[in-house]
C-alpha cells in the first residue's frame, strides 16, 4: 500500500520469479543431504561416495531421481504438478516443525 500499484505489481513479480524456482532446488539440494546425511553415519554408507571424476554425489542424485518417481507414480492421481508439490510440502514442512520441536525438547532435557 505504501508503494502504491506499481509497488504491488513490483511485488507481485519479485514472488512469481522467486516461487518458480522452489521446486527446482529441492532436487539440487536434496542430494547433498543424503550425501551428508551419510557422511554422518545417519544414512546408507554407500549414498555418502563422491564420483571420482565429477566429484559429485552420484548415488545421492539418482537416489533421488528414484525418490521423486515414487512420487509421481504413487500420487499420480493428481491434477497437477503444483498440487503435487503442495502435498509434498505440507508433509515436509511438518515433518520439519515436528523435528524442531523434539530437538528443542531434547535440548531442554540434558
Amino acid at each position: 500500500m505504501a508503494l502504491g500499484a506499481n509497488g504491488a505489481r513490483l511485488m507481485a513479480a519479485g514472488i512469481a520469479v522467486s516461487n518458480r524456482r522452489v521446486p527446482e532446488s529441492g532436487h539440487a539440494h536434496a542430494p547433498r543431504v543424503y550425501y551428508a546425511m551419510a557422511r554422518d553415519g545417519l544414512f546408507f554408507k554407500r549414498v555418502g561416495s563422491l564420483n571420482e571424476r565429477s566429484r559429485a554425489p552420484v548415488v545421492a542424485i539418482a537416489l533421488q531421481g528414484v525418490w521423486a518417481s515414487v512420487i509421481v507414480l504413487v500420487l499420480r492421481r493428481l491434477r497437477s504438478g503444483a498440487q503435487l508439490c503442495r502435498v509434498a510440502g505440507r508433509r515436509v514442512f511438518g515433518l520439519t516443525g515436528a523435528a524442531l520441536l523434539v530437538s528443542a525438547s531434547a535440548t531442554r532435557l540434558r
